[in-house]
């Protein structure tokens, strides 16, 4: 037969791993914000070079009335928006995921 504190122990090991599963899902979906906060990074920096502004083959600045230099700046924008959000997200999932996981492990001893 199995003890009261030993069918508790077991609830609360499979409720902190859930909890586990649960803290490395938000992990994976910040790492998808810092994906496609990267790629527009990237993509922001790619059209800097496009909008800017040349007369007889030099290069005289940016042209801030182009298209190119919007997308530039929304790019840029959204794109550190997301990396920051998406970096900042995965940190504390994963600190809050090492904690249940000591957590867990005290509960093997």
């Amino acid at each position: 037969m199995i003890e009261n504190g030993e069918k508790d122990s077991r609830t609360k090991s499979q409720e902190l791993h859930q909890q586990s599963q649960a803290e490395y899902d938000k992990g994976q979906n910040a790492l998808c914000f810092v994906v496609i906060g990267s790629i527009l990074l990237i993509t922001g920096i790619i059209f800097i070079f496009l909008a800017n502004k040349r007369e007889n083959n030099i290069m005289v600045g940016i042209d801030t009335g182009s298209l190119a230099f919007y997308i530039c700046v929304i790019c840029l924008a959204l794109g550190g928006v997301g990396l920051i959000y998406g970096l900042v997200k995965f940190i504390l999932a994963t600190k809050h995921r090492r904690a249940i996981l000591r957590e867990i492990n005290t509960l093997k001893k």
